[in-house]
């Protein structure tokens, strides 16, 4: 599997507890797409909320607006149905030009911070 990062990517700090949610995330898209390839287009740039987890790297956005949405709801509710204890997975922006996958790690917190 092949971890891309999009090129104005900035990644100033990443949680290692996220590290393992990417991990996880890139197990489930294999899985359930068969592509070799997940590319991350956010970490701690971008405008996010003022407390958002991206500036703590706690957070990470993903490409998705390349794929059929039954395979992105399939992805989604795989890895919520393994991870979901410790990780948020959101499907933001869909139908838009931001469409993206969001995932944090805030442990009990289901109140998504984008």
């Amino acid at each position: 599997m092949l971890l891309r990062f999009k090129p104005e990517t900035k990644v100033e700090q990443l949680d290692t507890m996220l590290l393992r949610g990417i991990l996880g995330l890139c197990f489930v898209f294999k899985e359930t797409t068969g592509r070799n390839e997940l590319t991350i287009t956010s970490v701690n740039e971008g405008k996010h909320k003022p407390d958002s987890l991206h500036y703590k790297g706690k957070a990470v956005d993903l490409r998705c607006n390349d794929m059929p949405d039954e395979q992105v709801a399939a992805i989604v509710a795989r890895f919520k149905y393994i991870y979901d204890a410790e990780y948020d997975l959101v499907w933001e922006g869909k139908d838009s030009p931001n469409e993206h996958l969001h995932l944090e790690h805030d442990p009990g917190n289901k109140n998504h911070e984008g």
